[in-house]
């Protein structure tokens, strides 16, 4: 009879343990909600709206962002617009050639980065788009 009786409260006094560890352990802090990525290519087509894709930078703060964007044809003209995770906005516009570039220097805000392929003409275009990370000259 007696096991009977401590049995149930042995069942008790652990579940009360593991409630009372789960209350008091502290919590893991959370991951971020967006992947962390080291480089990124597309390669795509741009009519009248600009083409977004989005880049999530989260590793060493020692290198620098690499952005490259190419296209085949020297009468079209299109623009690189890139987005920081804190607002601040990059356009690189040059009205010819068939390329455009942009470069962030070290130390990077963590964060989603927003890249943009703008078409300034009137015809689609066909284009393709590298996003970087590499180590800072001179580090």
């Amino acid at each position: 009879m007696l096991r009977r009786i401590l049995h149930p409260l042995a069942l008790r006094a652990i579940a009360l343990v593991a409630v009372a560890v789960a209350m008091f352990t502290p919590a893991m802090p959370a991951t971020p909600a967006w992947a962390c990525d080291t480089s990124k290519t597309v390669s795509g087509t741009v009519g009248r709206t600009a083409v977004a894709s989005t880049w999530t930078y989260c590793t060493d703060s020692s290198q620098l962002l690499v952005v490259s964007l190419q296209w085949s044809s020297g009468n079209r003209d299109l623009a690189l617009r890139v987005t920081e995770p804190n607002g601040i906005v990059h356009l690189v516009d040059h009205p010819v050639g068939t390329s455009e570039s942009y470069m962030q220097p070290a130390p990077l805000p963590e964060g989603p980065w927003t890249v943009e392929v703008i078409n300034n003409g009137r015809t689609s275009v066909k284009y393709n788009l590298s996003i970087a990370l590499t180590s800072q000259p001179g580090i």
